[in-house]
C-alpha cells in the first residue's frame, strides 16, 4: 500500500493476519502509511491485536503532484469509463436494465 499511499496522496492502514491455516502461510505486517509513504506504524510478523497511530490529516490535503498535476483533477474517467460502468450494478439490475450505466463525474483541467 505504501504506492498507493503516494500516488493518490493519502494515509493508508493495511492489515494482514498471521500464522497458518489450511497449508498458507500469513506475513502479518499490518502498517499505517504516511501520503509520502512513509511507513509510520508497522507489526511485526507474529503480532495478534491492533496496531495504533496519530496522524495529522491535514498532510494529505495537498494533492498536487507537480504545479499543473493534480492527483485527482488530473484524472480522465472517460479514458477507464467502461471498465466501472457496470461494477455497481447486481446480476437482476443487470436482467432488468442492461442499457443503465454509471458514467463517473468528469473532473476539470
Amino acid at each position: 500500500m505504501i504506492t498507493r499511499s503516494i500516488e493518490n496522496h493519502l494515509f493508508t492502514a493495511t492489515a494482514n493476519r498471521v500464522g497458518k491455516e489450511r497449508g498458507l502461510r500469513f506475513t502479518g505486517e499490518s502498517q499505517i502509511t504516511s501520503p509520502t509513504g512513509k511507513i509510520i506504524v508497522r507489526a511485526t510478523q507474529d503480532t495478534i491485536g491492533v496496531i495504533v497511530a496519530d496522524v495529522d490529516l491535514t498532510l494529505a490535503d495537498n494533492k498536487m503532484i507537480a504545479p499543473y498535476n493534480h492527483v485527482l483533477a488530473s484524472r480522465r474517467p472517460l479514458h477507464y469509463q467502461r471498465l466501472t460502468e457496470a461494477w455497481y450494478k447486481n446480476e437482476r439490475e443487470q436482467e432488468q436494465d442492461d442499457k443503465r450505466t454509471f458514467i463517473p463525474p468528469i473532473l476539470p483541467y
